[in-house]
């Protein structure tokens, strides 16, 4: 250790603690002793006191002023002292706690969210998948009544363009994959009397027959888009399908004879996206 003293320069180094330790020692004071310890490599002689005073009990108790007295204070006083000592780190613990329980409270609702996100990801995916497979079956059935209505139309109870073979021949084709091949045909019709009103009127509802075929290909399409809509937030495939597909063409026709789109789509193409109806709104 060093010991050191201060004067009007500073601090000067003592040369010899133990006579400073020792300087003002009394050897006639009873009570005293010297005792020579180590610190470190130093050898220090030091006075060791011992302080005593009149007891009034029988039996006088000795009492350290150190560790040993700590030690052999009743247990309440020991708790309170803890308690003062420790109030500090319990406080700072209990802040400490809060902004971990925080972090952990904004990790789990960040992990929550993620989850929420992947399961609407999920639902999603599963509803395209459903309604793509639902899409096949529905354009057979589109096909279906399209064959239908153009065999009313061409066939033996209509104008007569084709017998009950050829039409068995066309359906062949139709099964073979093509589905759309009589809304094509049904389409060829409305293009062939676009300028006829009356005409355009006779093909689709000309008979009870040709209105419940109209009215069922006109109410299956709609129910395809209510779908498709709700898969496609984007109106990806809504369009793509009122405007990019024949069955979504012969729908529209059908629509513009009914009276509930403005224009024609025989004679003006729109693009997706434009609002050139007057009522787009699947009926």
């Amino acid at each position: 250790i060093g010991v050191f003293e201060m004067r009007e320069a500073g601090l000067v180094p003592v040369g010899n603690p133990s006579a400073l330790f020792l300087g003002a020692r009394d050897e006639a004071v009873a009570g005293t002793v010297v005792f020579a310890g180590i610190e470190g490599s130093r050898p220090l002689l030091v006075e060791i006191q011992a302080l005593v005073a009149p007891s009034p009990l029988a039996t006088p108790r000795r009492a350290i002023v150190g560790w040993d007295n700590f030690i052999h204070l009743p247990t309440a006083d020991i708790g309170s002292f803890l308690e003062g000592a420790f109030a500090p780190l319990a406080f700072l613990w209990l802040v400490i706690g809060h902004f971990m329980q925080q972090k952990e409270i904004t990790a789990n609702t960040k992990a929550v969210t993620l989850q929420e996100e992947s399961a609407r990801r999920h639902e999603m995916h599963a509803r395209r998948d459903s309604y793509f497979k639902l899409l096949g079956l529905i354009q057979d059935q589109l096909g279906t009544i399209a064959g239908f209505h153009y065999m009313s139309v061409c066939g033996p109870t209509g104008t007569g363009e084709i017998s009950g073979e050829e039409f068995t021949e066309q359906r062949a084709i139709a099964s073979s994959g093509d589905t759309a091949w009589f809304v094509r045909k049904m389409l060829s019709l409305a293009m062939n009397n676009r300028d006829d009103a009356h005409q355009l009127k006779e093909i689709f509802y000309g008979t009870d027959i040709r209105t419940r075929h109209s009215e069922n290909f006109r109410n299956t399409f709609a129910k395809l888009l209510q779908a498709a809509h709700s898969v496609d937030m984007e109106n990806m495939v809504t369009n793509a399908l009122l405007y990019g597909s024949a069955s979504g063409m012969l729908y529209r026709v059908i629509q513009h004879v009914r009276g509930e789109e403005a224009l024609n789509p025989l004679n003006i193409s729109t693009p997706p996206g434009t609002s050139q109806t007057a009522d787009e709104k699947p009926a």
